[in-house]
């Protein structure tokens, strides 16, 4: 099974709010922290659109998470789409 982008920024945004609830940090910190705008932080986390590699990487670093969990989710999403082949 592949995944559209909307599915896949579903998941993207779904991950970053977890981090950012983990770790209790307000929707208005971490986009300040990351230097974008609250709106815009909101439509990831919704996964309403797709965001940059960038952004993304801005984001990790200002929740202080190694970019390296994303590229796990991302595997283990892969891995999913090729066994439901």
């Amino acid at each position: 099974m592949k995944l559209s982008k909307g599915q896949l920024a579903i998941l993207i945004g779904n991950f970053i709010r977890d981090m950012r609830l983990a770790k209790k940090i307000s929707m208005e910190k971490l986009a300040n922290d990351a230097g974008i705008s609250y709106v815009q932080l909101s439509r990831i986390e919704k996964g309403k659109i797709n965001t940059t590699l960038y952004q993304l990487y801005i984001l990790l670093v200002a929740l202080k998470v190694p970019v390296i969990k994303i590229f796990k989710l991302l595997r283990e999403i892969l891995l999913l789409s090729i066994k439901n082949k």
